[in-house]
């Protein structure tokens, strides 16, 4: 399976809310109702540098 495959599989369970993925976008490390819940919530991982993803409620669609 490709990357993008599983990206899209891995997201699809936080459809509607902030994602935190690991700097390499291999997996979600945080996720919350809105931006600030879901910083406060991958702060407390040992992830350096999270990329923060908003996944919208219609499936296959996300932005950065």
């Amino acid at each position: 399976m490709s990357k993008i495959s599983n990206y899209g599989k891995m997201l699809l369970e936080h459809r509607g809310k902030w994602v935190a993925l690991s700097h390499d976008e291999s997996r979600v490390i945080a996720a919350g109702k809105n931006l600030s819940e879901a910083m406060k919530k991958a702060k407390k991982t040992e992830e350096k540098e999270p990329i923060y993803v908003m996944v919208s409620e219609k499936v296959g669609n996300f932005s950065y």
